[in-house]
This record gives C-alpha cells, sequence and structure tokens, in this order.
C-alpha cells in the first residue's frame, strides 16, 4: 500500500465542483460540495459517462428540514451554467430515506422523473449517453438491491427506468456540448456529511478526442519530480503485489480556484485510470474510487 501522497490537482481534477448554475441562479445558504470532475478539454464533448455508485451504508438524517444531503454523478458544458444529474437525496418523502431523482438544473430546475427509492448498500447504475445525430442524451439507471437488506416492499429484484433528456429544454444549457462529468457530495443549509463513505465503481468516461492525457493527467497531476518518485514507486508496488489492486491513497490539499460557493478538502482513494483510443474516441476507465471524509471532521 502507498504512503499517503500530497498534492495540489491540475485543472483536470480539483477536489471541488460546484454546481455553478445552482449557485448563481439561488442564494442557497451553506451550499458546499465535494467532489472531482474528469474532462478531455472544453472543446471536447462527453459521449457516454457511466458509473455505479454504491448507497453509502447509513441512512440519512432523520430530520429533512433545512437539511438537503445528496451524492450525484452528472454532466457540465464548459462554462458550468447548468447540469444535467441523476440526484440521490434525502429530500422528497420520508425522513430518513435516500430518494433517486434525475435533474436538469437551472434554467428552469426541473425534475426529469418521479423519483424512486434507493436504500443503504444498494448499487445504482447511472448511464449518460449522447445520440450524436440529434444531440438528446440517453438517461438510464439501474437499482441492484443490497442482498443483506431485510423487510424491503421491493424485495431483491433490480429495477430502474430511462428517458431522453433534450438539452434544448434548459435555456442555459441548450445545444451547448456536455464536456465535463462529474462525481459529487453536495449539502445544504444543515446538511452533514455524516453519512459514511460514498463508493463509485467502473467510472467510464468516453470523449470525442483522440488525446489520452486528460485520462493520464486525472492522476499524473504532480511536479516532474514527484512524477519519477510516484513512478518508481508503483513499479516496486506492482512487483511486490503484482495480484493486488493498486489504490493511491490521496490525502489533498484543496487547491483555490474558480469557486462560486463552497468546495471543501476531502479524502478519498482510487485505482489507476486505463484508456484505450479507437477510431477518434477515447475511453477512460476508473474501477473504484471512495469519498471517505472530509479534511476536518463536521
Amino acid at each position: 500500500m502507498f504512503n499517503p501522497l500530497i498534492f495540489c490537482a491540475t485543472a483536470l481534477l480539483l477536489t471541488f465542483q460546484a454546481s455553478t448554475a445552482a449557485a448563481s441562479n439561488f442564494a442557497i445558504d451553506n451550499l458546499v460540495f465535494y467532489g472531482v470532475w474528469l474532462s478531455a478539454g472544453s472543446n471536447t464533448s462527453i459521449l457516454r459517462f457511466e458509473s455505479t455508485l454504491i448507497i453509502p451504508s447509513s441512512p440519512p438524517d432523520t430530520s429533512t428540514e433545512d437539511n438537503i444531503q445528496a451524492f450525484w454523478p452528472g454532466l457540465e458544458p464548459a462554462d458550468n451554467d447548468s447540469v444535467f444529474q441523476n440526484v440521490v437525496t434525502n429530500q422528497g418523502g420520508e425522513a430518513g430515506e435516500w430518494y433517486l431523482l434525475p435533474f436538469s438544473c437551472c434554467s428552469p430546475a426541473k425534475a426529469l422523473t418521479p423519483q424512486m427509492r434507493v436504500h443503504p448498500g444498494d448499487s445504482l447504475t447511472n448511464i449518460f449517453a449522447l445520440d450524436v445525430p440529434t444531440g438528446k442524451w440517453y438517461d438510464n439507471y439501474l437499482v441492484t438491491p443490497s442482498r443483506t437488506a431485510v423487510d424491503r416492499e421491493d424485495g431483491i429484484v433490480p429495477y430502474g427506468g430511462g428517458f431522453t433528456f433534450d438539452p434544448i429544454a434548459d435555456a442555459a444549457l441548450k445545444h451547448k456540448p456536455l464536456t465535463s462529468t462529474l462525481m459529487t457530495i453536495e449539502l445544504q443549509e444543515r446538511g452533514k456529511w455524516n453519512f459514511g463513505a460514498v463508493e463509485w465503481r467502473n467510472i467510464l468516461v468516453e470523449a470525442d478526442t483522440m488525446e489520452t492525457k486528460w485520462c493520464e493527467e486525472y492522476v499524473f497531476s504532480l511536479s516532474p519530480f514527484l512524477l519519477l518518485v510516484f513512478s518508481i514507486l508503483r513499479k516496486m508496488y506492482s512487483y511486490v503485489h503484482p495480484d493486488n489492486i493498486k489504490m493511491i491513497y490521496a490525502y489533498e490539499i484543496f487547491c483555490s480556484g474558480p469557486v462560486p460557493t463552497g468546495g471543501r478538502g476531502f479524502k478519498r482513494r482510487y485505482s489507476m485510470p486505463t484508456w484505450n483510443t479507437v477510431g477518434s474516441t477515447t475511453t477512460c476507465h476508473i474501477a473504484q474510487m471512495i469519498f471517505e471524509g472530509p479534511d476536518d471532521a463536521e
């Protein structure tokens, strides 16, 4: 196992990504984000974004009033003035329960389907796929219930849904390409990150480019010297532990930058990205990423 590395990410990997659409259009008290984003560049369209989100083992707070807890995968255009997202939140249903709510923000802010309940330990697979000829997006989601859950009305049979999203329905988005993918924890008002780790698996981002550095630099955002040291350590680790998953434990320093309304440092670990280019399309894959908790206890 690697010793902790301390580094400040480049523009391609941030310890935060705020949904500036929400931030700029609404006055939200204590809006906080913990998250990362992955992009091939402001001029490169995302074609497909997949991830499997493991619902945290702990339920949300039992009080929902002025207490918003959420986490979500989503996509944004280059100017970050809108977001297309599959939100898991503690809002809209019974207290102490998680709900999936596909959402478009924020011109207008709009739920895209009726919400559905998800449970701690469930696996939520989200697939966003662009239909290039029409510019519309297919959003499909599948919930695989946790087999350790008991007394569930929906049993253990997978369930889900899907729909087509036309970006023209959002006045800010219109025909802009979506160029960034996000995996984010979002808190509002009195909401706290007190529900444990958030795990993402099988993260796949397909972009309309032959370049691969955007996937490589997702990890290798260090100085040349540290890059060399890291490369040597990685080779040593691979030799000693050839059968073990190579995980980087990154305890990061928050990078200042264009931070509209928040952005907090947090601890996470993730597996090494791999990439593949076929024709004019590059696919980046990250097997696992775990958001462990905020840098400072809340």
